[in-house]
């Protein structure tokens, strides 16, 4: 009933509570599956060894991102 009243009232509230209960729903899933499924697989070891490359494509994606994200309000006083 709260995201029903929440999304009525602002749509962007709406999105943002859709977007938490997406990311909660998945982490749930996550520890569910470490804790009741044993080890991690060897999936996971492949993200873990970062390097320079890996941080650099990162934040080429995301410092535009930010930078979209911040001057939204500028276009929304725009219009």
């Amino acid at each position: 009933m709260l995201f029903i009243s929440v999304l009525g009232k602002d749509l962007l509230w709406g999105v943002c509570f859709g977007l938490v209960r997406f990311l909660s729903g998945g982490y749930s899933l996550y520890l569910y599956v470490s804790t009741q499924h044993g080890a991690p697989s060897s999936f996971y070891e492949m993200f873990m060894p970062f390097k320079i490359r890996e941080y650099f494509i990162i934040s080429c994606h995301w410092v535009p991102l930010n930078i979209i994200f911040l001057s939204m309000g500028f276009l929304v006083d725009w219009f």
